[in-house]
């Protein structure tokens, strides 16, 4: 899910009962003389189907609608164009209105370039969905654009296929802008440059913020936040060095103010070979297969990310039983089990499985060789991490 829930949710619900709103007629605002006003307030739509401009491009007939609309406040700008049709194919170009009699004249001779735009990018996992996010993305969003109060920008939202345009609901809203500060060292307390550092909203899979840190180890994340889909959203703000062990860190909402109010300084531990990663992954009694949770599947989410941002490391897991030594075979199936029940976790999630390597230890290796309870005995049945390469 690419896009804020509670959008999400207004659409889908307005969507869910097209057959009983009335489409808002459009087919007079296909040209820029005569955009349909909007508000960056409201939801705008569902809007009847673009109509044909007499523009040809490509080969093929134009279907465009113009908006005009008022930034009500300073800050950055974003926007959803979201259709009622997964298929659809919209495109789109934003224009600065400088208040001239002849802005639509130099938006056609090309004069007045537009200030966002996305064009031939669709994305049918976000149900063709595109405009302005936080920081945009390569295919289908464009960053969020600077505005001011009183400013005026005209939108031509347009389609060179009749047969993939569909209803439109148009969505706006405003980021707050706030910044995270503080320094990267390693544990012999150097600092780090180049580190780099994001944000994501992990209620919508969103990135709101990116940066690296400077010569000094410095950096200031810029975050932009909307109002209406970070209520109650949980941070995902993730540090990461090819040469070091990722630190990442989840907030709340209601945690962030004190992250703001004061600097997040962090210690990364260098990668070598064979180095042990410092969390262990456990297991419930007499299972190759059921991970305690949420610890484990948090411990997981780490490794998966490493492996993601890191092509240049594999790992080697080891899982171990709890019993009494030596292992019998049972012992041992239990352990490689483990093992293997989470390379299969991880390469279910994308990751090459030639990267991951398991052995099954047995109960040789127990934490706790004489366990006096069934918290040493659960540290026993673990699956124990090791980066194993590291170019």
């Amino acid at each position: 899910m690419k896009q804020i829930i509670l959008i999400k949710l207004l659409i889908l619900f307005a969507l869910s009962s097209l057959d009983a709103q009335k489409l808002l007629n459009v087919s007079a605002n296909n040209h820029c003389k005569n955009p349909y006003a909007v508000s960056t307030v409201d939801i705008t739509g569902p809007l009847d189907k673009p109509s044909e401009t007499g523009v040809i491009a490509f080969g093929r007939k134009e279907y465009a609608v113009w908006f005009k609309f008022l930034v009500t406040q300073n800050g950055k700008l974003i926007f959803d164009i979201a259709p009622g049709d997964s298929i659809s194919n919209y495109d789109f170009e934003l224009f600065k209105f400088d208040g001239s009699n002849n802005f639509c004249a130099n938006i056609k001779s090309g004069q007045e370039k537009s200030v966002r735009s996305n064009f031939f990018g669709i994305d049918v996992a976000i149900k063709s969905r595109t405009g302005l996010s936080v920081l945009g993305n390569s295919k289908t969003y464009s960053p969020a654009i600077d505005v001011k109060n009183g400013e005026t920008y005209y939108l031509k939202v347009s389609s060179l296929l009749e047969e993939r345009s569909d209803n439109i609901f148009l969505v706006f809203n405003y980021l707050n802008t706030s910044t995270i500060k503080g320094c990267v060292k390693n544990i012999e307390s150097n600092t780090i440059k180049d580190v780099h550092i994001y944000c994501i909203n992990t209620r919508n899979s969103e990135k709101i913020g990116h940066t690296t840190t400077d010569k000094q180890g410095n950096y200031a994340l810029d975050l932009g936040i909307r109002d209406k889909a970070h209520e109650f959203p949980v941070y995902d703000i993730t540090f990461f060095h090819p040469k070091y062990l990722i630190y990442d860190t989840l907030v709340l909402s209601s945690g962030l103010e004190n992250i703001l109010a004061e600097d997040l300084n962090i210690n990364m531990e260098k990668l070598k070979k064979d180095f042990v990663y410092p969390e262990n992954i456990y297991f419930t009694p007499n299972s190759p297969n059921s991970l305690v949770e949420p610890e484990s599947y948090n411990i997981l989410r780490k490794i998966y990310k490493l492996l993601s941002l890191n092509p240049s490391v594999a790992i080697r897991l080891d899982g171990h039983s709890n019993g009494f030594f030596p292992s019998t075979e049972i012992d041992q199936r239990l352990s490689e089990g483990r093992a293997e029940t989470v390379k299969e976790y991880l390469v279910h999630l994308g990751v090459n499985p030639r990267r991951i390597s398991i052995s099954g230890k047995g109960c040789q290796n127990m934490l706790f060789p004489f366990p006096t309870s069934e918290v040493e005995e659960g540290f026993n049945r673990r699956v124990e991490i090791y980066i194993s390469k590291n170019k």
